[in-house]
């Protein structure tokens, strides 16, 4: 429905418009309903009526399997006339092959008992072969198993030719058909001749041919399939040395900032309570220590001055030039001799803790280091003061637990 209005421009109906908007939307392609995959159906169900009568009625048999196998040209000729060709469809079609196959070798093995090894080892090179050139097209990303280049193997280039493709598969199917219809009938007779031996003999070369280039399919797809599997350990090893590549460039950075920025330190002890207390988690800075004059105050971590592989955590109360009045403990022992006794053993020790004010100058290049928990802390009023060398960073603030973060 069209109308106008007021000022003469064309109003185009609702039932128009969703017309439109109906034909814009594309149609999804049914790979199932293609053309060539139809008859991929059809030669499936061919060959298992095939199979039903292959043992009672070689007529039915006969007809549907071989029907089954020419219809292999048609659906490949369809595919191209339709643009239909798919992954789907190439499955389908190779695996109807090698099944139909497979099945009326079955037969023959039973049909022809003493060359009953030849037609399994004809079925295991068919299947076995085909199989992995085909696995190996998907691995190696072609386009089709029937792709082939200049740089693949002469044969394969000369095989995969329409024509010549055509006419192996053929005549290879006609060996087997011929073998199965001689068990039940000679056929016509030309000049007292089976036409059905006849063409079995004249087939057989070509039959023996198909499964030595089978055998071919099976060396070009090793090939590939090694060369895939060199290429991906070749990739594994770059990403692998990669990866040890980039560890190490974080390992040396990681040691680099540890070393020279920062790091975090996990507190032991009660020297510094209350300030700090055991578990306690600090994250340090080491850049001040190198660039600038300690500070009074600076809660910092250094070398014990008398355990060269223990850490400690104290507080700077004196810088060079300071004169620092402690009151230093020093432990006496007392000498006690009983007067009624003459040896040795009347003579008794003690000792004793006395504390002295004494008043020390800190020198240069050294500082005074106290804990906060000054009656539970061992620091320069029993060792002196520590070289400047022995500090290893300043405690910026206190991480953890994280209830009680703190500047320091």
């Amino acid at each position: 429905m069209t109308c106008w209005d007021a000022s003469g421009v064309v109003v185009t109906g609702f039932r128009e418009s969703n017309k439109k908007q109906k034909m814009a939307i594309p149609e999804h392609d049914n790979i199932f309903l293609f053309v060539p995959n139809l008859i991929g159906y059809a030669r499936i169900v061919l060959a298992l009526i095939a199979f039903w009568f292959m043992s009672t009625n070689y007529v039915i048999s006969g007809w549907c399997y071989a029907t089954s196998a020419l219809l292999d040209a048609v659906d490949g000729h369809a595919a191209r006339t339709f643009n239909q060709s798919t992954r789907f469809g190439a499955m389908l079609d190779q695996l109807t092959d090698r099944c139909g196959t497979m099945g009326l070798l079955v037969t023959l093995s039973y049909f022809y008992p003493k060359y009953m090894f030849w037609f399994q080892l004809s079925m295991a090179i068919d299947v076995a072969c085909h199989w992995l050139y085909m696995q190996t097209s998907v691995v190696v990303g072609k386009s089709s198993h029937k792709a082939t280049d200049l740089n693949e193997n002469i044969i394969m280039r000369i095989y995969y030719q329409k024509d010549v493709l055509t006419f192996m598969c053929c005549v290879n199917e006609m060996f087997y058909i011929c073998l199965y219809l001689l068990h039940f009938t000679t056929g016509p007779l030309i000049l007292g001749f089976s036409v059905f031996k006849l063409l079995a003999y004249l087939t057989a070369p070509f039959a023996l041919l198909k499964s030595l280039i089978s055998c071919v399919h099976a060396y070009v797809a090793s090939q590939d399939l090694a060369a895939v599997d060199k290429r991906e350990r070749q990739e594994k090893r770059a990403k692998e040395a990669n990866l040890l590549k980039y560890s190490v460039q974080y390992a040396c950075i990681t040691h680099c900032f540890f070393e020279y920025v920062g790091d975090f330190v996990v507190c032991s002890g009660p020297s510094m309570e209350p300030t700090l207390y055991s578990n306690n988690i600090l994250l340090t800075e080491r850049i001040s220590t190198r660039f600038h004059k300690p500070k009074r105050g600076d809660v910092i971590i250094a070398i014990s001055p008398t355990n060269a592989d223990q850490y400690i955590c104290k507080r700077i109360v004196g810088v060079p030039g300071d004169k620092i009045c402690v009151d230093k403990p020093f432990e006496i022992s007392r000498t006690n001799q009983n007067d009624n006794k003459i040896s040795n053993d009347s003579i008794v020790k003690s000792k004793s803790t006395v504390h002295k004010i004494i008043e020390d100058i800190v020198p240069r290049g050294y500082v005074w280091i106290e804990g906060d928990n000054r009656q539970n802390s061992s620091d320069s009023r029993y060792y002196g003061p520590i070289p400047l060398g022995l500090i290893k960073s300043r405690a910026i603030c206190r991480i953890w637990p994280l209830n009680d973060i703190k500047i320091l």
